[in-house]
């Protein structure tokens, strides 16, 4: 459940099907695999099934709200999408989308292959969907986007306006999507639910140039906003990850503990917690104090980068790079030294 399978490939000689997942069974009676809210995209084998492979007499599956999309399989007979081998009445799909798998999405045999179990969407007509409704079926185009970032911990295929996938789902769909975002009554077909309200997460600072002679102070804000419509409760945390070439525990900068950031040197994290209720708004501060010393130093950088655990989004970036100017003189070109005979810099005539 909530987990993208990209860009994997099943190679091996006899067991090359299944590049996303392989799954087969003959012994243990009433092995169950459950699949869903998941996605399986740009995914190849050598063989058959470029998402999913299933085969075995003691093999049972359910697969369910997840989107199957863009994956190939190099067998000319198989279903680059999903392909069972196990007797049809023992794997059911259900709320799925398959598009642009291959040669075809599916395989669909009189012995092998799947229960349609309904609100089922096919790009093409190898999986026999039947329609139970106006854009369910087989030969629908599901219009999804490629593959992206829309939120939480795995990246999904969110659907376009239009698409015929929104509100078709059977209502037997999990509570939420595979990000966490929560399912409507009349819920959407495949991983993703458009139109679900969106925690947006934003990073800033009031400074960027930060200048040695003046100790300056910059304040790191990070804002989480639940006030969007139809939001839910929401509880997330923010790992800050420092790097950059300035070095940090004192030596060039110091990082405070400000509403319940920990201090941590370079490279570590420390994380903001946010628990908002529905409607509310928070922003978390921590500040960046450069130190003066008294070395001599080329601008030096402080890469500020925020991570994101739990459901959400970032507003745009989720990373600030800060420049360290110093003040402080180069002794080599302000002070004479004698070098062998010769005098550096040269004395005026």
């Amino acid at each position: 459940s909530a987990i993208t399978f990209v860009d994997n490939s099943a190679t091996q000689v006899g067991l090359g099907g299944g590049g996303g997942v392989h799954v087969r069974s003959f012994i243990v009676t009433g092995s169950l695999v459950d699949i869903k809210n998941s996605t399986f995209s740009g995914n190849n084998a050598s063989q058959d099934g470029g998402g999913i492979y299933l085969n075995g007499s003691a093999l049972d599956a359910l697969i369910s709200s997840t989107t199957i999309s863009g994956n190939t399989a190099d067998s000319a007979n198989g279903g680059d999408g999903l392909h069972s081998l196990v007797a049809t009445s023992r794997v059911e799909a259900r709320d799925l989308i398959l598009v642009g798998n291959g040669d075809r999405n599916c395989l669909q045999t009189d012995t092998f292959g799947f229960t349609d179990g309904g609100n089922n969407i096919s790009s093409d007509s190898s999986c026999e969907f039947a329609s139970v409704g106006p854009g369910t079926g087989d030969d629908v185009d599901p219009l999804i986007n490629v593959l992206d970032n829309n939120g939480g911990l795995t990246p999904t295929h969110s659907l376009q306006s239009g698409s015929p996938a929104i509100d078709a789902g059977s209502g037997n769909c999990p509570a939420t999507d595979q990000r966490g975002a929560s399912r409507d009554i009349a819920c959407d077909i495949g991983a993703f639910e458009a139109g679900a309200a969106w925690p947006v997460l934003s990073l800033s600072v009031d400074k960027e140039l930060l200048f040695e002679a003046d100790e300056t102070v910059s304040v790191l804000s990070v804002t989480l906003d639940n006030s969007s419509a139809n939001s839910q409760p929401v509880s997330v945390t923010v790992p800050i990850r420092v790097t950059g070439s300035a070095s940090g525990m004192g030596f060039d900068y110091t990082l405070s503990i400000q509403n319940g950031l920990d201090a941590a040197p370079p490279g570590l994290t420390a994380p903001f917690s946010f628990n908002l209720a529905a409607g509310e708004r928070s922003t978390l501060t921590a500040t960046i104090t450069v130190v003066d010393d008294l070395l001599f130093e080329e601008e030096e950088s402080v890469m500020i980068e925020a991570g994101l655990n739990g459901f959400g989004g970032f507003s745009e970036g989720n990373a600030i790079t800060l420049v360290i100017v110093s003040d402080d003189s180069n002794p080599i070109t302000e002070t004479a030294f004698k070098d062998g005979f010769d005098i550096y810099p040269p004395d005026p005539e």
